[in-house]
């Protein structure tokens, strides 16, 4: 019935970050057994997010693992050594890393980072991985650094504005899209920079994507936990029109209005906003040897998380 699936299993997590979204939610709230089930037979998702929290404090993880088909857990990283024969049943796994040791650390605590690049390399050999970063001007100095620790320990890297707090100016956006775009399996996790590959791109809230939240609300998104479509009691169908109603409110600023992407892209995520560079510098007018460059990057993205929900 849907193609992604965010299930936010609970909010319990073993660290306290800076920057958590998630961080004044009841820890003690959780999806149960049945609710898992209940979004398995009446969504059917094609692939599935499970994130927190911390996912792999739940006790329902190996039920979901089962349950559902391409499984990406999100995870901090500190409990993979532990789990690691659980966590080769996944389809793949997203570990953060913020930067350096000592900027990631003073987010996520002392001596996570080391755990989390140790996971990585770790989960290397049994399952695809994915390094994310919360990208801000605080690290966007660390770019680079991040691309190469991904080349040693992972499988990919892809960063995420961070929300609320990333405030790129239109000129630092433009230099962020071209540093990510020279470079193979990086990118930024926005409808906008698969556009400017010329690929094309556009926010899967509510079209394709639900997001399932310990409350047992569902959302279109996993940072729009106030948007309610509906809960697991209700109807599915009523949540799916939901979904297409929210889906159809979205429409492209006027600034998109000469980019060839703007109807598919829409103006891009709605909850974080970053200038985009093809409304001042028009994809058209690009020479043919470039354009052919990015869009085969852009394939090389769409096929590399063919199977993987991010965000």
């Amino acid at each position: 019935m849907v193609k992604q699936a965010v299930i936010i299993n609970s909010y319990a997590c073993n660290l306290r970050c800076r920057f958590c979204e998630y961080g004044d939610r009841d820890r003690e709230l959780s999806l149960s057994r049945d609710d898992l089930e209940l979004i398995a037979d009446n969504y059917k998702p094609e692939k599935v997010n499970i994130m927190g929290g911390e996912p792999l404090l739940s006790p329902n993880l190996e039920h979901a693992l089962e349950l559902f088909p391409k499984v990406t857990v999100q995870t901090n990283g500190l409990l993979v050594k532990e789990k690691i024969e659980l966590l080769k049943k996944a389809h793949s796994v997203i570990i953060s890393v913020e930067g350096k040791k000592s900027y990631h650390d003073s987010i996520r605590g002392r001596d996570t980072w080391k755990k989390a690049v140790e996971a990585a390399k770790l989960l290397k050999n049994h399952v695809p991985v994915f390094l994310r970063a919360n990208l801000s001007r605080e690290n966007m100095n660390q770019i680079e650094y991040l691309i190469s620790l991904s080349r040693r320990v992972a499988n990919g890297l892809y960063f995420f504005p961070m929300i609320g707090n990333s405030h790129f100016s239109p000129n630092e956006a433009k230099q962020i899209f071209e540093l990510l775009s020279e470079h193979e399996n990086v990118w930024l996790d926005l409808p906008s920079y698969f556009c400017y590959l010329g690929v094309g791109g556009k926010c899967a809230a509510g079209e394709s994507r639900l997001a399932f939240f310990p409350t047992r609300t569902i959302g279109p998104c996993q940072w729009m936990d106030w948007y309610h479509l509906g809960t697991l009691d209700d109807e599915p169908s009523l949540v799916l029109e939901n979904a297409r109603s929210f889906s159809r409110t979205k429409f492209p600023p006027l600034e998109c209005s000469t980019c060839e992407f703007s109807d598919k892209c829409k103006g891009g995520c709605l909850v974080v906003r970053v200038p985009c560079p093809l409304s001042r510098t028009i994809y058209s007018e690009r020479k043919e040897k470039e354009k052919k460059k990015l869009f085969e990057r852009g394939r090389e993205l769409k096929r590399l998380l063919s199977g993987t929900v991010t965000c």
